[in-house]
């Protein structure tokens, strides 16, 4: 990998960071609208860096990855610390790689089809996804 690739790599995990610290907020209000506003933002922020900055020596799953690193840099270590405690929203962190994913997959298949399903998948999913894991959580961890 070229120092040039490796920089690109390096403002791409800052501007995840800046994105994620944009809409974290969202999680004060509601564990499913913040899986939704993070997986539909996070979602558009890859397809967009991936349309950029794909190249022949920085493909896209490199660029996925380095969304996800500067996404969860600040999260990760207070998910470790009280893991317990933080446990009723992991559902959040999930919905965001998953349509980090899905934005990377995007921009492979290149159709509007893939694009709409996509779209319309990251809702459906937080929704569910949250509603179900809080369920579980309630039942299985809270004391």
């Amino acid at each position: 990998m070229k120092k040039q690739d490796f920089m690109q790599l390096l403002k791409i995990a800052g501007l995840s960071l800046i994105l994620f610290l944009a809409t974290c907020w969202t999680g004060g209000i509601s564990f499913a609208l913040a899986a939704t506003v993070e997986g539909l933002c996070f979602f558009v922020f890859t397809r967009y860096c991936c349309e950029k900055f794909r190249s022949e020596t920085l493909r896209c799953w490199q660029i996925a990855l380095a969304i996800i690193v500067g996404s969860c840099i600040i999260e990760l270590p207070l998910r470790v610390n009280d893991f317990a405690g933080t446990l009723v929203s992991a559902s959040v962190p999930i919905m965001r790689v998953i349509g980090i994913v899905l934005g990377a997959v995007c921009c492979n298949r290149n159709k509007v089809l893939v694009l709409l399903l996509c779209v319309a998948a990251i809702p459906i999913c937080s929704y569910f996804l949250c509603d179900g894991w809080f369920t579980f959580w309630l039942e299985n961890f809270k004391r």
